[in-house]
């Protein structure tokens, strides 16, 4: 009987974390890098617009609605700090994740 649940624990196991892994996986370093370069796009716009250099490649557009230079920098910042913060959030989700996964294989072991 405890081989049994041991198998059938582990099958389970490793079907969710054929999902789990490859999401979180990506999400937690592209929203972390995100929430970097979103700033960082905002300010170069910002900086750009300044000068007069109109830098078409870098927007935020809600809807038909574009945003002027500073809104943009003020958006990006809110979203850049948005981003990481889910981040860092995931992250700490995926390592939650496999602690009750560790401890589920000691409580099966034991």
């Amino acid at each position: 009987m405890k081989n049994l649940k041991a198998v059938v624990s582990y099958g389970i196991v490793g079907l969710i974390s054929l999902f789990v892994f490859p999401a979180l996986g990506i999400i937690v370093p592209t929203f972390m890098l995100c929430g970097v370069v979103a700033p960082i796009a905002g300010l170069v716009k910002f900086i750009g617009s300044i000068f007069g250099a109109d830098l078409p490649i870098i927007t935020f557009q809600i809807g038909s609605l574009t945003l002027n230079p500073f809104l943009t920098f003020l958006a990006s910042i809110i979203t850049g700090f948005v981003l990481f913060v889910l981040g860092v959030g995931v992250w700490k989700l995926l390592r939650k994740y496999l602690e009750v996964v560790s401890n589920s294989k000691k409580r099966l072991l034991a």
